[in-house]
């Protein structure tokens, strides 16, 4: 017969376990002690604390529980229990514990923020925050208590107050990573990229590794159009915690913007490989099914998750998507519009969620509906638009880019004439166009290309402080012109070897015609024009992926689509460069005269194949990549009139001079 350890020796391996950081060992000596001895409080005590550092937090709620069997308004062992319930998902369970612990000493401050962190799981910030100003009357000086109440108020959408909290928390204590990150998300939510980006980066000071601020630099970089930074930080962030799932469908997202849909899908299946129940790496697997066209396996991805209660916002808004495949168009305007009424979603998920339903609402002839989701889904992106200054852009190209100027300014040497470039308004028809010459055999559509634009901001830096780029380009030396020529030449050559023309149809390249002028002379331009209330109503109802802040207010619409035809009419008077205009509607029209006639511009034989563009193969990576797979159709021109008493700040914006 064995004969019983006494209790003291249990006591004593306990300790030493402890001692040697072996939890494990000294959870299961202080389990044979409580076993043995259950009005032993201080046995239950120190195997609560056990349980809590190795995160076995069922074992230790039966702790906490034994402890306060033996002393009821333990302070210890009531906010232990509280800590218990808060990390098991009991959230109602850890109001109470933390009630009954405050009715017994209202000084507890500790046990207040778990009453806080519980309310906010519950939706009852007033709650949270109430009991946290409480809190900070009889410690103003916690850095904690200020950090946590910044939370409860962002929760409440009262941004103000909560970077006053936050402001204040790292005065208290600099120290502290996680009030940086918080900091910073604030002014992300407030759209200061620059101030939240400071405080990321101090974040990475502190931590070069540290994946919530890498991931967050990421997606600041991503809004300011840097891709490539973008993709930097994400892969150190991925290098850092490999199976961040986070990361890894952050990466798919960006890889979308990027056009590698086979890249972004084998993300998406990695993240979901790490979670198989993460609805986002579901949700952006359905989104590069949909974008490569189909959009049959996209709902087949997307139903185990349909089927549950709390459906996430992105499975809805890919359902969305893909949801025309089968004719499930009318359920998923239905499933987005229980998913709005969430109480716990964020202003990306509900803008998302009125865009998509803006779209459903509007192909099912609701206009009046439509319309009211569209507005609210442009009235959440923050408006960074600056009319003057975008005016004054404007007004220096014109003054710069005159007859005289490209009188006396040599072009570069070449005589290349592979590239066209297409442009005009977002949402114009420069999709359309490209596909049309795509399926001619001479021509590869290369699609939106970002790098004159990176040209002109590198040409930009080089002139430093010799001013912006129209002056710099009045002084620039006829070799720096030839040599950013003939790199984009080259990469053009590569891309496409057998074609004859390659187009680029960045519709923002209006903007950039003069250096394009400059560096290839003999390059066509096709300007695309559209009706300006179709042309700036289908910018309005587009949740651009970046950029076109101008978009998302009908004044702002108004303004910039004045000042755009105001560049093109000059540009029609000074460019020497082959430009010809094609009219949206007349193309739509009169579909196969007007391709004739823009194939005879490019001095191109008829083919057939340029009436059957929706029959091209091509992976279409813009806006526009589900239209171009139809036949053409005659349903957009004119749609304004379905929204025309929505429309006079639009209206008037137009007519303004």
């Amino acid at each position: 017969m064995t004969t019983p350890v006494p209790i003291a020796e249990l006591k004593r391996q306990a300790e030493n376990a402890f001692s040697a950081g072996d939890l494990h060992a000294a959870r299961d000596l202080l389990r044979k002690i409580c076993s043995a001895a259950p009005d032993d409080f201080e046995a239950w005590q120190h195997m609560g604390h056990a349980c809590e550092h190795l995160a076995l937090f069922e074992d230790a709620l039966l702790a906490w529980n034994g402890a306060l069997r033996v002393k009821k308004t333990s302070a210890m062992a009531l906010y232990g229990l509280a800590q218990a319930q808060l990390q098991l998902g009991d959230f109602q369970g850890c109001i109470i514990t933390c009630r009954n612990s405050l009715a017994h000493d209202a000084s507890r401050v500790g046990i207040r923020t778990l009453f806080a962190r519980a309310a906010l799981a519950l939706g009852q910030s007033e709650d949270a925050v109430e009991c946290l100003r409480q809190a900070l009357v009889l410690k103003a000086d916690s850095a904690p208590l200020h950090h946590e109440l910044g939370k409860a108020l962002l929760a409440q959408q009262k941004a103000e107050q909560a970077m006053d909290c936050f402001h204040q928390a790292i005065k208290i204590d600099a120290t502290n990573i996680q009030y940086f990150l918080d900091r910073g998300l604030c002014f992300l939510g407030q759209g200061d990229l620059i101030a939240a980006a400071r405080d990321f980066s101090i974040c990475t000071e502190m931590q070069p590794n540290y994946v919530p601020a890498l991931i967050n630099l990421g997606m600041i970089a991503l809004a300011e159009d840097r891709l490539q930074d973008a993709m930097i930080y994400y892969k150190k962030a991925l290098t850092a915690d490999p199976a961040s799932t986070e990361t890894l469908c952050n990466i798919g997202h960006l890889l979308l913007l990027m056009h590698d849909y086979e890249g972004a899908l084998a993300h998406y299946r990695q993240a979901a490989r790490i979670a198989p129940d993460d609805p986002i790496a579901a949700a952006g697997e359905a989104s590069a099914l949909e974008r490569q066209g189909d959009k049959e396996a996209a709902l087949h991805r997307l139903e185990p998750f349909l089927e549950t209660e709390n459906t996430h916002s992105r499975i809805a808004c890919a359902f969305a998507t893909a949801s025309s495949a089968k004719k499930q168009e009318r359920n998923a305007a239905a499933l987005m519009e229980r998913v709005l009424q969430k109480q716990f979603l964020t202003r990306d998920e509900q803008t998302n969620l009125h865009f998509e339903l803006g779209r459903l609402y509007d192909r099912f002839g609701e206009y009046d509906k439509a319309f009211r989701h569209y507005a609210q889904g442009n009235a959440a992106v923050p408006r960074c638009f600056d009319r003057d200054r975008h005016s004054s852009a404007i007004d220096e190209m014109i003054s710069t880019f005159s007859v005289d100027f490209f009188a006396q300014t040599k072009p570069a040497s070449n005589t290349d004439e592979m590239p066209i470039f297409i442009v005009g308004m977002s949402r114009s028809g420069t999709s359309l166009i490209e596909q049309i010459l795509d399926s001619h055999p001479n021509v590869h559509g290369a699609g939106e290309l970002e790098k004159i634009k990176k040209i002109a901001a590198r040409l930009a830096q080089q002139g430093g402080s010799m001013g912006t780029l129209p002056q710099y380009l009045t002084r620039i030396r006829r070799g720096e012109i030839d040599q950013q020529a003939m790199t984009h030449l080259t990469w053009l050559h590569a891309v496409a070897p057998g074609a004859r023309f390659v187009t680029d149809k960045m519709p923002s390249n209006y903007m950039f015609l003069g250096l394009i002028a400059l560096l290839f002379p003999k390059a066509r331009v096709i300007h695309c024009r559209r009706n300006p209330m179709d042309s700036c109503l289908s910018c309005y109802f587009h949740q651009f992926a970046r950029g076109h802040d101008y978009s998302y207010d009908l004044g702002n619409l108004g303004h910039y689509y004045r000042e755009y035809e105001r560049l093109m009419r000059h540009w029609r008077e000074t460019l020497p460069l082959r430009m010809i205009d094609i009219q949206y509607e007349q193309l739509i029209e009169k579909f196969e005269p007007v391709t004739r006639g823009l194939l005879d511009f490019l001095g191109l034989d008829w083919n057939p194949a340029c009436l059957a563009f929706h029959r091209n193969p091509r992976l279409v990576s813009t806006a526009s990549y589900d239209q171009v797979r139809q036949p053409l159709y005659s349903r957009s021109a004119g749609r304004w009139r379905n929204y025309e008493q929505h429309l006079k700040p639009l209206g008037k914006a137009l007519k303004q001079e």
